[in-house]
């Protein structure tokens, strides 16, 4: 005899209503992922400084050796290699050193005549008169201060002529007669030593300058100092 359909309905809904056993694969709870990835992660972590030694090291570069800069010649020769030339300064400049020295004599700048000349230069009779050297600076002040107003008496006088003055540099010295006391050996190659004729040495009975100022002029920076004077003058 088989089962009436209302037995089979009633067993299919008790099977149906008990807890069904769970079939397939769900997700694992957070907690184990999270082991997963950090067993992972330390299995392949390098000691550091085996990981220094793995990272890729850049291709290398040739860098060339720094030199330094030559220093600044007023010439040079074609063999000389890489060299830096000074720009060379004029006769006109020389000659303004010039006639700034007469111009504060004349205005009797005690004070300013001193700028014109270098540090250590020297104020020299000529070689005859043997005698030893000043230091230029404070003889031109002196001088000033023992004649002051005679000086100015030629303020604005013509004291020599440009075209008159001699200029003579270390490449002359193989056909020009070189200065008194000034060997051409010891003139730089952008030195000017001037002969300058004075026109009014004297002032009554006052010598006020020599007949004739052989000055030396070096180059300091952008301009001319006076290095040497050449002058038969004397303070008395």
């Amino acid at each position: 005899m088989l089962p009436s359909s209302k037995a089979s309905s009633s067993r299919c809904r008790s099977l149906d209503s008990g807890p069904q056993p769970r079939i397939g694969f769900g997700l694992p709870p957070a907690w184990i992922c999270a082991a997963l990835l950090a067993s992972g992660c330390a299995a392949k972590q390098l000691p550091y400084d085996e990981a220094i030694k793995d990272r890729r090291r850049p291709d290398a570069v040739v860098i060339d050796p720094v030199t330094g800069t030559p220093r600044p010649d007023y010439r040079a020769e074609a063999a000389d290699g890489m060299v830096v030339l000074r720009t060379p300064l004029g006769v006109d400049q020389a000659m303004a050193t010039v006639a700034e020295l007469f111009r504060k004599a004349t205005l009797e700048d005690v004070d300013g005549i001193e700028s014109v000349f270098s540090p250590r230069a020297q104020q020299n009779l000529p070689p005859s008169a043997g005698a030893q050297p000043s230091q230029a600076g404070t003889f031109w002040q002196q001088r000033l201060r023992k004649l002051r107003g005679r000086y100015a008496l030629l303020a604005g006088e013509t004291l020599y002529r440009e075209g008159e003055v001699e200029i003579f540099r270390a490449e002359d010295a193989a056909f020009a007669p070189r200065p008194p006391a000034i060997g051409a050996e010891s003139l730089d190659p952008n030195d000017f030593v001037m002969r300058v004729p004075i026109l009014i040495p004297r002032v009554g009975p006052d010598r006020l300058f020599g007949d004739e100022v052989t000055i030396w002029l070096k180059r300091d920076g952008s301009r001319f100092r006076i290095h040497q004077v050449i002058e038969d003058f004397q303070l008395n």
